[in-house]
């Protein structure tokens, strides 16, 4: 196709030919030229003509082709203490080929996958900070990639994101083959209105801009910013503005509760907070709209008995109650507490069921029965019918896809929904401040807090780290390890169930060590669960499926291998595991390797708070927040959003005071374009 025939809804092979790369991006929704300009660069250096260097205050920032002429490589002195083989320090001689200079690449403590790769090439492009010297161009662990050859442009070096394994350098080739008639005809996404009163520059040149900012000012490169900080926020605000108009019309069942008579009910007295969070839903529970409602709070807060009482209220009006766990060990963790409190008439177990079993569970939900059922995403079945549905309680709501919860809001959309989280996920955590989730916040009484510490091991800790768990198991306590693999693969850097079940044997040959994981089938993992809960096995090697519904107070240290692999949710979900008791928790995240700065940063972070929300805060303005609306759910999932509303209130206020005083011909052009073009939904990568 002629480049003079493109337009915005051009496929992207018209860029050029079919390629696995052009697959990928299809796969991942970028699908036309419109998709592909809305991957913002991450980094931008504009480079000396012809010298492929940009200074950067006192290093410098190459980016050139690299030939190999002389490897050297030797084990490292640092062993791996769960890997087979050794770790490589490797230095590979050659010539930069733009720059006709020498240069040496060094990486300390290679994994063998790449060296495997660094021996194989033999020419490959290569960018990273460098040391410059009369003899040579050092750089260490840059970033390589093994085309044979790229052809860089003369003033100006972009880093693109990574999308679906398709490397930046790809992106930025195709954003290089779209023609400037196709930048000058981008329609304008905001109001006239908005535009002239915020003074924001024009679509067109705000999206040159962002991939091609040569010779922009300070200024100008801020308001440029500005103007797509405040359309990300404008585009999310609208979306929810317009599902709020829709809520209104859902009518929902409204619940007039009874007075709980605590000393009745529960063995012991509500917490303040408890009681707030009881108040704030009896509100919503009187409007007649459908509620959303989020319980936080961390591990011994009460969050399961607010929600048994909620759910006494409706099976008490004649209504059916869903609660839907992640695990079956936490859906059955959940049934034995609901029966204790109710009675087994009252509730109704959904999961691990015999075939006569399931009839006779959908005969009752079928007829409407006013009772309590508990389950996994088995509630999700298409056969199953509701005709008295009024609560759905999701306990680790963070746990569930999108998608899953969004099928039954779209089955159900009348109905009150009670949200169940230690740690609120960056997306749940901007939904709530932009306006669409309500927060009941629980806290522990001050009596009941646990003691537990969490430290981050690196190598040179290891030995001190076993010496204390051998004291541990001394004492008669349990230990939980949590690895992110399954099977060994000499190609994986991260640890595995086979590798550690076989180290800690060999460290602790005395003491019963078992492993578990999601491939085993469910007698198996409950007979393992249950020797644990019976003190009958010492030492747990798990994967992550005991994040949830796993409470043994006799385990007191928690280990977790790769730590840098888990999301701070997921590790403080883990960390709850230990502490629950008299006992003091441990709470350990052992790696191997050299990690990151920003992986380095949280880990450091998650060592000194033990707060859910605090950790939850960090993570929105350290990840991002993901596609709000879509099944995206944080930041790293595709790309990272340039805004984030914790560190853009003001904007969000100024987005607020606009869309309240737009007009109608605009609110209804808006509306018109969210539904026929999916306004909104185009993703903005991190500049």
């Amino acid at each position: 196709m002629k480049k003079n025939s493109l337009d915005l809804d051009s496929p992207l092979i018209t860029l050029g030919r079919k390629s696995k790369h052009i697959e990928l991006l299809n796969q991942a929704g970028i699908k036309s030229i419109s998709d592909l300009i809305w991957i913002f660069p991450k980094k931008c250096f504009e480079l000396k003509k012809n010298s492929y260097l940009c200074e950067i205050e006192e290093s410098y920032f190459l980016r050139d082709n690299f030939t190999v002429t002389k490897i050297q490589h030797y084990p490292s002195k640092q062993k791996s203490r769960f890997r087979r083989a050794f770790l490589r320090n490797i230095t590979l001689f050659g010539h930069f080929e733009n720059l006709q200079r020498d240069g040496k690449l060094t990486w300390f403590n290679a994994y063998p996958n790449l060296f495997k790769k660094l021996v194989s090439c033999k020419m490959f492009s290569v960018s990273g900070v460098c040391k410059v010297d009369t003899d040579l161009i050092s750089l260490v662990n840059p970033e390589i990639t093994d085309e044979l050859k790229i052809d860089f442009p003369e003033s100006l070096y972009r880093i693109y994101p990574t999308v679906n394994k398709v490397p930046g350098e790809k992106i930025e080739l195709l954003i290089n083959k779209i023609p400037e008639s196709i930048w000058n005809t981008i329609p304008e996404s905001l109001p006239q209105q908005i535009l002239s009163k915020r003074a924001l520059p024009n679509l067109n040149d705000s999206l040159k801009a962002m991939h091609f900012p040569n010779k922009l000012s300070i200024a100008q490169k801020e308001k440029i910013n500005y103007r797509f900080i405040y359309e990300e926020i404008f585009r999310e605000k609208l979306k929810f503005m317009f599902r709020k108009i829709l809520g209104k019309k859902l009518v929902a069942p409204i619940i007039l509760p009874q007075k709980i008579i605590e000393s009745k009910l529960f063995s012991y007295m509500l917490t303040e907070t408890q009681k707030e969070a009881i108040d704030q839903i009896k509100v919503d529970l009187s409007t007649g709209r459908p509620m959303t409602r989020l319980l936080q709070g961390d591990v011994g807060s009460g969050k399961t008995s607010v929600a048994i009482v909620v759910a006494k209220w409706f099976i008490d009006n004649g209504h059916q109650v869903a609660l839907m766990a992640p695990t079956e060990t936490l859906a059955f963790q959940h049934l034995s507490t609901f029966q204790n409190t109710l009675g087994n008439d009252r509730v109704v177990k959904s999961f691990s069921l015999k075939s006569s079993e399931k009839k006779k569970l959908e005969v009752s939900i079928t007829n409407g029965d006013p009772k309590i059922f508990i389950g996994t995403q088995s509630l999700l079945s298409e056969r199953l019918s509701w005709p008295s549905l009024g609560l759905l309680i999701i306990d680790e709501q963070q746990k569930f896809g999108v998608k899953h919860r969004t099928n039954l809001f779209e089955k159900y959309n009348g109905i009150h929904t009670l949200l169940m989280t230690a740690t609120p996920i960056p997306r749940t955590m901007q939904i709530a401040v932009l306006g669409d989730l309500t927060i009941s916040n629980l806290e522990i009484p001050n009596k009941e807090l646990k003691k537990r510490s969490s430290r981050l091991v690196l190598p040179i800790h290891f030995d001190r780290y076993i010496e204390f768990v051998k004291n541990r198991l001394v004492q008669g306590e349990q230990v939980y390890i949590v690895v992110p693999t399954i099977g060994e693969n000499e190609e994986s850097e991260l640890a595995s169930i086979t590798e550690i079940e076989k180290l800690y044997r060999s460290l602790f040959p005395r003491y019963n060590i078992q492993s578990i994981h999601g491939q085993l089938k469910s007698a198996e993992k409950d007979k393992v669960f249950t020797e644990f809960r019976h003190k009958k096995i010492d030492i747990l090697v798990a994967t992550s499926l005991i994040e949830v519904g796993i409470d043994v107070h006799n385990a007191s240290i928690m280990s977790v291998y790769n730590p840098e692999r888990f999301g701070m949710s997921s590790l403080h979900q883990l960390r709850g595991r230990v502490g629950r008791g008299t006992k003091p928790g441990f709470f350990f995240m052992i790696s191997n390797k050299e990690l990151s700065k920003q992986s380095l940063q949280r880990l450091q972070f998650l060592e000194k708070n033990d707060d859910g929300q605090k950790i939850a805060e960090y993570d929105l303005l350290n990840r991002g927040s993901g596609d709000l609306f879509g099944t995206n759910q944080s930041g790293e999932s595709k790309f990272k959003f340039m805004t984030n509303i914790l560190n853009h209130s003001k904007e969000l206020e100024e987005v607020s005071s606009d869309l309240s005083n737009l007009d109608q011909d605009n609110i209804s052009a808006l509306k018109r374009k969210l539904d026929s073009t999916g306004f909104g939904d185009i993703i903005i990568a991190n500049i």
